[in-house]
């Protein structure tokens, strides 16, 4: 409704007009006049309080003009109004013709804040001109009939020409000063033409003897209360008060005509005035109109060089600006920097005081305080006041400053992250070998000492697992810390990747060094607590001292590492020291690695198989599956323990490849002896895989591809695992996923220490394998037996079935059969053997197989 209501109001004020026109009764003609008012001073109010203007006293102004109007027409009514009324009526309505003339001036001076000079210039000469016009030749005093009241004569000589004359003044700020977009503004132009077009008219009227109450222009003056009401009605007229902007107020052609037809006004009347009486008033205009515009050139001028400074202080400014970002961009010395830019800021704003640093506690008063990226301000003084354009350049030369201070700190942040680990803060792989190389280097020209340590966590990968990434997060920090207060300040204590940490000790004693590994594994056994969890882990620490020969920071580190594997395979903290046994041990370790590395296509991996022989009571036993266990023949070493060269594979990921390998050739062999098989005996062949090939994510598709190459059903492959604790999440996960594929999973080694009866739970195991020391131990130890006894009903409770490995005599196998064990392995039954030779696969008595000599076939993997 409040949207709409203008056009509702303009609606009533087409059909009042019209009925003023129409209607020849005088009392209901002067209804409708006085209708109209009151329906206009409605309009205003209702648009004031709908639309809240921010400066509403010229809206109150036009409104009591128009009340005024309201009063004097009701008052001189003609049904009760007589000479006495009549007269005091006009007398009234004097007071609202200055009134609006002030109402629409104070409109548009509220456009123009701050004191426009030259609009208000302009708008004098427009409203003077018009002004003498109009009383020069419509409202000239000669013109007014003798039997005007005195109250007339001064409203058509003096009153109606000013009013006139501040509505066209109006009417000319609002066109080339205010926004003219706004519809509310243009609502009180058309007003105003109205006002101008009907008083004009009636004047005219007047003059002759012509006007008569209801004549068409006092349609015009209608629509002009009517127009009045419509602008503050429309929602625009919120607007309509706002600030000019610089570019309404330019000198543009338009206003220059209007202002050179104003020039002119005053001459052009004396032109047109027939008699010679009454020149004074045109005279005074002109005189005052010449003035004006003299007064009007003369800030032209002035204004104009004021541009041309503000224009060249600007581009000095721009260009200070431009040398200050340019010198901010090639990271400077912000020392330098800052200096450079108080000395160019102080010169171009004339500046008493203008310098950069600390915030001051009492800021001195008219001041200008910017803070700076740094904590640092730019303090800056000046005699003058400040304005905008000050203030901005100022603020723009604190952001180049501040640019220049954040790029520093990005880069310093980026060169310390680039160096340093992202979770301790600690110096990383780059920072470690770079402050060794200097220790090396100093130690080759001082003759100082050099020591490396390498500290490897024990049990970590556990606290992960058990814990979660977060915990084991927090458990590195507070090794960190713990290491820290371990170290003399002249060391370095880096973190190379996961739980390995390095220390390089310049200018110790090798006791000292001695003392400082002590501590730390001594302080890393000790409980951490870890918000609700409390964990404990220890510690592996190598150690090697440089002799000074060794210049290859690399090298050295790498030392530190075999030293830190001799300490790891010592079973709990230890600390070891890397001697010439185990360098020669390292270069062979390293050779060995080269070697395996393609042994696989060179073909000097083999295969070979030894069987698992089902014990059933009452039964002849049989073969039921055959283990796959892996050989390497080196070229130059002949045969090479698997014991050695397995965990070589395992530390380089070559076990993976490796590995896949034996899936192919196991699974292709079991294949071709189960095709001369019956189907009520079928065969199982397990192979070996370690914790790394679990971890693969590759790993199930890898079984599925070999199977499926091999024609083999997933029954018929078994997969053993032993190191049960070096499992994690993914390792535990990919053997359920073997189970649901149908590959048996056995569990190796339980009672070696390596695998415990809890892992049956927890596992999807199909057989447990009793060690071979558990297992010769039964015979002749009591708690043994009782041990592989309880282990067989547990398994059996599970459903899983159980393997004594090693065994090696009758009285083993008696017992164990006795003691419920399923099936057996060992040199008793068969040895490993050559792929080609699988004659005791059809043997139904295992025991009477000639058994290879155990020493002859290496340990089995």
């Amino acid at each position: 409704m409040r949207q709409r209501a203008w056009i509702v109001l303009a609606g009533l004020g087409v059909l009042a007009g019209a009925g003023f026109l129409v209607v020849a009764t005088p009392a209901l003609r002067e209804l409708i006049w006085i209708g109209v008012l009151l329906a206009s001073c409605s309009g205003i109010v209702l648009g004031v309080r709908w639309h809240r203007p921010v400066r509403r006293y010229p809206w109150w102004i036009l409104l009591a003009a128009l009340v005024v109007l309201l009063a004097a027409n009701v008052i001189n009514y003609p049904v009760w109004a007589g000479p006495a009324a009549r007269s005091f009526a006009d007398q009234l309505s004097l007071l609202a013709f200055p009134m609006i003339g002030v109402g629409a001036l104070s409109l548009t001076r509220l456009q123009t804040p701050g004191g426009d000079r030259e609009s208000a210039i302009d708008g004098s000469i427009v409203m003077i001109a018009m002004a003498t016009v109009l009383a020069g030749t419509v409202y000239r005093p000669d013109g007014i009939a003798d039997d005007v009241s005195w109250a007339g004569q001064l409203l058509n000589t003096v009153v109606a020409p000013l009013m006139m004359a501040a509505v066209t003044a109006a009417t000319f700020r609002l066109l080339f000063v205010g926004s003219a977009r706004v519809t509310s503004a243009w609502l009180v132009v058309v007003a105003a033409a109205a006002s101008m077009a009907g008083n004009v008219a009636r004047a005219l009227q007047v003059a002759d003897g012509n006007y008569v109450r209801g004549s068409w222009p006092d349609l015009f003056i209608l629509g002009a209360y009517i127009s009045i009401a419509l602008a503050a009605l429309h929602p625009s007229s919120s607007r309509l008060t706002e600030p000019a902007d610089s570019a309404s107020q330019r000198l543009t052609h338009a206003r220059l005509i209007v202002l050179g037809v104003s020039l002119i006004a005053a001459p052009a009347t004396l032109v047109i005035r027939d008699t010679g009486e009454g020149l004074s008033v045109p005279i005074v205009s002109s005189v005052v109109l010449s003035l004006l515009v003299l007064w009007r050139l003369s800030r032209l001028v002035v204004d104009r060089e004021a541009a041309r400074e503000a224009l060249h202080q600007r581009a000095e400014r721009q260009e200070a600006l431009a040398e200050l970002g340019l010198q901010a961009v090639d990271e400077p010395d912000l020392d330098d920097l800052s200096e450079a830019a108080t000395i160019r800021t102080r010169d171009l704003l004339d500046l008493r005081t203008c310098r950069i640093g600390d915030p001051p506690d009492d800021p001195p008063e008219g001041a200008i305080v910017l803070p700076i990226a740094d904590g640092t301000v730019l303090l800056a003084e000046r005699d003058e006041p400040w304005n905008h354009e000050d203030r901005a350049f100022l603020q723009a030369v604190v952001n180049a400053l501040t640019g220049a201070v954040e790029r520093q700190a990005t880069h310093e942040l980026m060169r310390y992250r680039a160096v340093h680990d992202a979770l301790t803060g600690l110096p990383n792989r780059s920072l470690i070998l770079d402050r060794l190389e200097h220790a090396l280097a100093r130690q080759r020209r001082a003759g100082i000492r050099v020591a490396v340590m390498f500290i490897d966590l024990d049990g970590f990968k556990q606290v992960n697992d058990v814990y979660g990434h977060q915990v084991g997060d927090d458990l590195l920090l507070a090794v960190a810390e713990r290491l820290g207060m371990c170290v003399r300040d002249s060391d370095t204590l880096g973190r190379l990747a996961g739980d390995e940490f390095v220390v390089i000790c310049e200018d110790a004693p090798t006791d000292e060094v001695r003392r400082i590994a002590d501590r730390l594994t001594t302080s890393l056994s000790q409980p951490f607590t870890l918000g609700d969890a409390s964990v404990q882990v220890g510690a592996s620490v190598g150690v090697v001292e440089s002799d000074g020969a060794t210049t290859d920071p690399e090298e050295l580190l790498a030392q530190a590492d075999a030293a830190m594997y001799v300490a790891k395979g010592a079973r709990g903290s230890a600390v070891a020291t890397y001697d010439e046994v185990m360098a020669t041990d390292r270069v062979a370790r390293v050779s060995l690695q080269h070697d395996l590395d393609g042994a696989t296509e060179r073909g000097e991996l083999d295969l070979v198989y030894q069987p698992l022989v089902a014990l059933r009571s009452g039964e002849d036993r049989h073969i039921v599956g055959i283990e796959a266990l892996l050989r390497w023949h080196h070229p130059t070493l002949g045969p090479i323990p698997p014991a050695e060269f397995v965990p070589l594979a395992e530390m380089t990921g070559l076990i993976v490849p490796i590995g896949d390998w034996v899936l192919q050739q196991a699974c292709a062999r079991v294949a071709r002896l189960t095709r001369d098989r019956a189907p009520e005996e079928p065969l199982t062949v397990f192979v070996n895989l370690s914790p790394r090939q679990l971890a693969d994510p590759g790993l199930i598709d890898r079984v599925d591809r070999a199977l499926a190459e091999a024609e083999l059903a997933p029954c018929h492959l078994g997969v053993e695992i032993s190191e049960v604790s070096a499992l994690d999440v993914e390792g535990v996960a990919a053997l359920h996923r073997l189970s649901a594929l149908g590959v048996r999973v056995a569990l190796d080694d339980l009672g070696a220490g390596r695998s415990s009866v809890d892992d049956i739970t927890r596992l999807p195991l199909d057989l447990i394998k009793l060690d071979g020391a558990l297992v010769a131990g039964a015979v002749a130890n009591r708690s043994q037996r009782s041990i592989v006894r309880g282990a067989c009903a547990i398994a059996h409770e599970l459903g899983v079935e159980v393997v004594a490995e090693q065994v090696e005599t009758r009285e083993q196998l008696a017992m164990l059969t006795e003691l419920g064990c399923d099936l057996a392995q060992g040199y008793l039954l068969g040895g490993p053997g050559p792929a080609g030779e699988d004659r005791w696969l059809a043997v139904t008595d295992p025991t009477m197989l000639e058994s290879p000599d155990p020493a002859s076939t290496g340990i089995s993997s």
